[in-house]
């Protein structure tokens, strides 16, 4: 595995691109994500205006964070995140509707089986009802 492994939980969004959307420009606000700009000592630097910009400077690195993600898709490929069906959903945690506590006891399992550029979503239940939607991804070079 190289690259870095993160997570990410939201609010149960039925329309995951727009949470996937809304989290992304979460992230940019907050500076969660890779600034070789900022890291390496240099003259100081503007920040970015925007995710596109972030990722652009960033180049083949990657931001290491869910700025690399740039769609939801029921298919797995590099900067999207692929959902998380019910089937391997229970594989995994047992249950086809897990929750939070499910998925805190088995963080990071979903990047084990990933690709680096790779992500996963999946809802999150509490009490039998979508709770939330769960990021996991794994993304940036170390090189």
């Amino acid at each position: 595995m190289s690259g870095t492994a993160w997570r990410y939980f939201v609010p149960y969004e039925p329309d995951f691109q727009r949470a996937l959307d809304q989290l992304r420009q979460k992230a940019f606000a907050r500076g969660a994500y890779f600034q070789p700009w900022t890291d390496r000592g240099g003259p100081v630097v503007e920040p970015p205006e925007d995710i596109a910009e972030a990722v652009a400077r960033c180049g083949a690195a990657g931001t290491h964070s869910i700025l690399d993600v740039v769609a939801f898709s029921l298919v797995a490929g590099a900067g999207l995140a692929h959902l998380v069906g019910e089937a391997e959903a229970t594989r995994i945690f047992g249950t086809p509707q897990p929750s939070r506590d499910d998925v805190d006891d088995h963080k990071f399992t979903l990047v084990h089986h990933l690709d680096n550029g790779h992500a996963r979503v999946m809802v999150v239940y509490k009490a039998g009802v979508p709770d939330a939607l769960y990021f996991e991804g794994l993304t940036g070079s170390m090189g």
